[in-house]
């Protein structure tokens, strides 16, 4: 298990075009990916999971990846993050 404090710097926060990025991506890897923020659990694989949550953009969470391929899941979700999950395009 790896765990990673992260802080969400793209500008709409997580709505709907980064959250689809973000889950389209953590549905490639087979481990199970998470975000802790408050007393909330989100699975990463769920675009409606991370919608829920109405993460904006200065939102501090816990990255989560758990399984055989937790590291390249999370070398490639943090890259989403530091990145700009806004550049990424949704083709």
């Amino acid at each position: 298990m790896i765990k990673k404090n992260i802080t969400i710097t793209n500008p709409s926060g997580l709505n709907v075009d980064p959250a689809l990025i973000l889950s389209r991506h953590a549905r490639e890897y087979q481990c199970t990916s998470i975000i802790r923020y408050k007393h909330y659990i989100i699975n990463v694989k769920s675009m409606i999971h991370i919608l829920s949550a109405a993460l904006v953009c200065g939102t501090e969470i816990e990255l989560e990846c758990d399984g055989t391929d937790e590291e390249q899941c999370m070398k490639d979700l943090c890259s989403l993050f530091e990145h700009g999950l806004e550049q990424e395009t949704t083709s």
